[in-house]
């Protein structure tokens, strides 16, 4: 094998023997055309260690490393920049040096990118005058300060692993989606994360590898995507695009944290099918939430909860939540699946699952602010006032928002009535609350009633369970 750059040449070849053949006939070639060699320059015997266009190649260990002339050029070149007043000049001299690193610098692309785009945008403002003074702002200094810190110990190995997982990750505008094997998720877009597409695609493959593959170390992650901008984002390390740049960072720092590999492969939307069906889910009923207000509210009067068992990352309103599915930031999966006894938690249950979540607390013994629709005629609500350990409370009917579309109005709301209530399957507790409750006697025949029964009154609403009164009050 041959490879040239300009009038530079080297050769490779499995054994020296085989090798020592090849160089005389390119010799012989050269010649033949005029084309003088200079010996002083050149290495004409074979060898596992030689430099070519900068770079020192090992063929030993498979790596390639800068000399160290080279090294201690990036760093004082470096270091004129971190001082006061470099020029756009300086700047421009110190990217060369770090593009020209490439061949031997893992990554080298992420940690010049967005000096790139700075000195783009000085020579902008500064109408073209290399001249010009710049001041960095602290990411580019924080860029300038790796290669001095990191320089001396890079080297790039020069044979890449085959991928170990693949992942399918797709983005439109109303929400994401990915794939691998055979587990799928996907989710919505917050109305603050609504952006050009070719951000929303970056931002799917980070939440895609977030939600799918968090539990992955030291290996290499194939990224599928349909979208060239994306695929060309991860496979130069970065864009001269402030957005794109910024979120191509934040993917890669996620891989350096596992020591994962990224490689990314277009793949065509047709065959994106899974991925592209889950962006496209448009389940809202689920992504309700509570507003911020009267969740506060509902924490002074009660307790802060620790974690919320039915959220997502774009409604969850506490620092740790659990998911229905995958998800990038959920401490579980499936909140049935953990057990709840000590997790003094807020459940606002979708309201296809309430008597599922009723069983939960009472199987668990558990401890929750839990949010309910007041239907009295449910088959679950008699178990929820059974489980009741402190007064509940009515909401305000403008309780609810939806994050995708915060302007939107639920389609329930002129006669959905939601309420807040503090529910335990520990018998002590809702026993001790009781305690409190006043007996209920009808008056005509002086008998306290067993059943559920509720009257509506301007002041809030009360039932009867198990012959006690329990009043609703306003918020």
């Amino acid at each position: 094998m041959i490879v040239c750059y300009i009038d530079d040449c080297i050769l490779l070849a499995t054994s020296a023997k085989v090798l020592e053949d090849h160089v005389k006939y390119a010799l012989q070639i050269f010649d033949s055309v005029g084309l003088t060699i200079n010996v002083n320059k050149s290495v004409l015997f074979p060898t596992q260690k030689v430099e070519f266009l900068g770079i020192s190649l090992n063929s030993v260990t498979m790596t390639a490393t800068l000399p160290l002339s080279r090294k201690e050029s990036i760093k004082n070149q470096g270091l004129i920049l971190l001082k006061d007043d470099p020029t756009l000049h300086d700047l421009a001299i110190f990217i060369g040096l770090a593009v020209a690193s490439d061949p031997a610098v893992n990554l080298a692309p992420l940690r010049y990118k967005y000096l790139e785009i700075v000195r783009n945008k000085g020579l902008s403002q500064n109408k073209g005058n290399y001249n010009s003074v710049i001041a960095l702002d602290n990411h580019a200094k924080d860029m300038t300060k790796w290669w001095i810190d990191n320089i001396d110990s890079q080297t790039k190995s020069l044979v890449s692993r085959p991928p170990k997982l693949e992942i399918h990750t797709d983005a439109c505008l109303t929400g994401w989606g990915a794939k691998v094997d055979d587990t799928r998720t996907g989710g919505h877009w917050a109305h603050e994360e609504l952006d050009h597409i070719n951000c929303l695609e970056l931002k799917a493959i980070l939440l895609s590898l977030k939600s799918l593959c968090n539990h992955c170390k030291q290996t290499h992650i194939r990224i599928r995507s349909d979208n060239t901008t994306a695929i060309a984002c991860l496979d130069r390390c970065g864009s001269i695009k402030v957005n794109l740049n910024s979120l191509t960072e934040q993917i890669f720092a996620w891989a350096q944290l596992r020591l994962i590999t990224l490689s990314a492969e277009f793949i065509k939307g047709l065959d994106n099918v899974e991925a592209d069906a889950e962006s496209r889910i448009r389940n809202i009923d689920t992504e309700w939430m509570l507003t911020p207000r009267v969740l506060n509210w509902l924490c002074t009067l009660f307790y802060t909860p620790k974690i919320d068992l039915f959220a997502s990352r774009i409604n969850t309103q506490l620092p740790s939540y659990v998911s229905w599915k995958p998800d990038p930031y959920a401490k579980y999966t499936n909140a049935f699946t953990i057990d709840w006894s000590n997790l003094n938690s807020y459940v606002f249950p979708p309201f296809s699952i309430i008597g599922r979540t009723l069983k939960k607390i009472l199987e668990d013994k558990a401890t929750s602010l839990t949010i309910l629709p007041l239907w009295p005629t449910q088959v679950w609500f008699p178990m929820a006032l059974q489980l009741l350990t402190a007064p509940p409370v009515l909401l305000p009917r403008d309780s609810l928002v939806l994050p995708q579309d915060p302007s939107r109005v639920h389609p329930q709301a002129p006669k959905l009535i939601l309420t807040a209530m503090i529910l335990s399957g520990n018998p002590s507790k809702t026993k001790a609350f009781r305690r409190k409750l006043l007996n209920f006697c009808f008056c005509r025949r002086d008998q306290t009633l067993n059943h559920s029964m509720g009257v509506i009154a301007i002041d809030g609403c009360h039932f009867v369970s198990a012959g006690k009164l329990i009043l609703f009050s306003h918020m």
